[in-house]
Formats: C-alpha cells, structure tokens, sequence
C-alpha cells in the first residue's frame, strides 16, 4: 500500500488520524482505564471528537443516495463481516440468545457487541444519513448555523452524567445505554461533521505552517489543561458527560492541540518517517476493527509481569504498528480480503 495521500490531500489529516487511533487503543488498555484515571479521561475527551471532526474533512457535501449508500458501505461493510467473524464467541457469550445478540446491533453500543470498539462505525454511518438529508435541506446557512449549535446545547441535557436506567425499547437491548443506533449521539455527531467540513482549510494552512501549527498546539493544550482541571469528561459510549461548557473547550481544545501537534511534526518528519504516519492513518479502520482482541490477548499474557503504564504505552504502539503491517502487507495484496475489509469510497477528499 503506497503511503502517499490522495492528490490534493495534506498530510496533516492523516498524521492526525494516525495520532488519534493510537489514542483509542491506548484508551481501551484495561491498565490505563483501571488504574490510570487521569490518563484515560484526558484521552477520551478528545480522540472521538478529533476522529469526527477528522470524518467531516473527508466528506464532501451529499445531494445523491448513491454517495451516502458509497459512503455508508465502506463502515458497515467491515462493520459486518468483523461482526459475522465474531459471531460464534457472542453465541457462547450469550448462550445462544440470538435476541440479545441481534440486539447488539440494534443498539450499536460496545456493551451490546461482543468486538467492542466497533459500535463507532455503525453510529458514524447512521449519522451520515442525517449528513445527508442536512445536505439536501434547503435552509440559509445561517439558521443551519444556529441549529448546529441549539444541538450541541441539546446533546449536553439528554446525554446525562452517566446511564439512562431504562432503554426506550426495554427487552430487546443488550445494554441499557443509549438510544437506539446511536440516534442520541447525532446531536453531537452530527455538529462535529459539519464543523470539520468548515476547518479542513484551517487545517491545510497548519499543515504548511510550522509556526503557526506550534502556536496552535500550545493554545490547545493550555485551554485543555484548563477544561480538565474543571473535571471535564466525555466518553460517547457510555453517555457520560460531566461538566458540559468545560467538556465542549476541553473537546475542542484537545483537537487543536492535536492538529497543531501534527502539523509541526510535519516539516520535521520528511521522508519514510511522515509516510508511515501518513500509512498510518490510513490504515485506521482495520486497526479499530481488530486492536480490542488484540490488544485484550497480549494484555493477560504480559499481566503476569505487571509491567504497569509503561507496558501499556508499549502495547499500544505494538498493536498499532502490528496491524497497519497486516493491513498494509496482507490485506490490501489479497483481493478478497481488501474487498471486504477495506472498501475504497467512489469519492475522495
């Protein structure tokens, strides 16, 4: 798989990519969610909202099915057939209740499917139907504006601080927690789109400014440092958000950090180093569909040595490199495999 991005593209995008999927693995170590609290609410404040903000830059306005149901293939696609591969551990799991099992993808949360982290892509491509009729509406930007920012406001009162106790659709969920397909998280979702779609110039001009991307990183992360100290929380899955106007700066602050840290290691990470970030971050998919297990298997054979926040930053890393290999050398050399599990949109930005 070539590392070069397609024409047009900055590299920038895909460092950050890269930079935000180490995140989410590390996220799901079991040994910085236990006993490393800081750690993980510092990094589930702003790798989702980086990797949406991530997909609005990439998705180009929609006023045709064909793009939305393009668009939608290449997450449920892999979604599907990672979930089929699960299936015979959900049949053990569940002892063969195949409506808890389907109820997993009825709800789309990672406590109703077996391979956890992969809730993400059925939510994103049920949010991108609502990116799509938000297309073809035909209001002033203006008031379209303001409605982005009523359902921020919105999103901070129905997702509470914690679970819902009762699902709308009570004995069909694996899982109390959310509404069905994610339809609570558009109202955050769905902002997060559309404000990448309105900074992927922003975040073009960072890639080529070196300066300028090191002034927004410390920008960024002294407002996140602030948002944090606050007791900022955000962790989409599980609808917890606590303290709602710091959660929306820590948010939004960590993704500036974010992309100004990416776009000053740019100019300093010429050649095969800037490629294998830029691989990376488009091999980002894969490695969500497969870095839980993964990670999950070599976390109870090195539990033993107790190598503790170390070992899991080491893990991590491990992981991340050992599938963007997979997915570079293996699964996009085998046909079969790179049409399942790695189904190129029509339409590229």
């Amino acid at each position: 798989m070539s590392a070069r991005t397609p024409t047009g593209r900055q590299p920038i995008l895909d460092v950050v990519k890269a930079i935000a999927i180490w995140l989410v693995v590390l996220g799901h170590n079991e040994t910085i969610r236990l006993e490393h609290e800081q750690w993980y609410r510092a990094i589930y404040l702003m790798h989702m909202p980086a990797f949406l903000i991530a997909t609005g830059m990439v998705t180009p306005l929609m006023h045709d099915k064909g793009h939305l149901f393009d668009r939608m293939r290449a997450l449920m696609q892999p979604f599907l057939v990672v979930w089929l591969l699960f299936l015979p551990l959900a049949w053990h799991r569940q002892q063969g209740d195949l409506l808890e099992i389907v109820g997993g993808l009825f709800w789309m949360n990672s406590y109703g499917l077996v391979n956890q982290p992969t809730w993400y892509l059925g939510v994103v491509a049920c949010c991108l139907a609502w990116l799509w009729a938000w297309d073809r509406w035909p209001a002033n930007a203006k008031l379209k504006a303001m409605l982005a920012v009523a359902m921020v406001v919105l999103a901070c009162v129905v997702i509470p601080e914690g679970r819902r106790d009762e699902p709308w659709v009570p004995s069909v969920s694996a899982s109390r927690v959310g509404w069905p397909l994610g339809l609570d998280l558009t109202l955050l979702i769905l902002p997060l789109f559309l404000l990448g779609r309105h900074l992927r110039g922003a975040s073009d001009r960072l890639g080529r400014d070196a300066p300028a991307a090191w002034c927004a990183f410390g920008v960024g992360v002294a407002l996140f440092c602030v948002a944090f100290g606050q007791g900022a929380m955000l962790d989409l899955n599980a609808r917890m958000l606590m303290a709602p106007a710091w959660c929306v700066l820590g948010a939004l602050s960590g993704c500036l950090a974010l992309w100004g840290l990416a776009g000053g290691a740019c100019p300093l990470l010429r050649g095969r180093w800037l490629d294998g970030l830029v691989a990376v971050g488009r091999s980002t998919l894969f490695i969500l569909l497969f870095h839980a297990p993964l990670q999950n298997a070599f976390a109870k054979l090195l539990a033993p040595l107790d190598l503790g926040g170390a070992g899991a930053l080491l893990l991590s890393i491990t992981v991340v490199i050992g599938l963007w290999w997979v997915d570079s050398r293996c699964v996009a050399r085998v046909p079969i495999l790179r049409t399942w599990l790695r189904p190129a949109p029509l339409y590229r930005r």
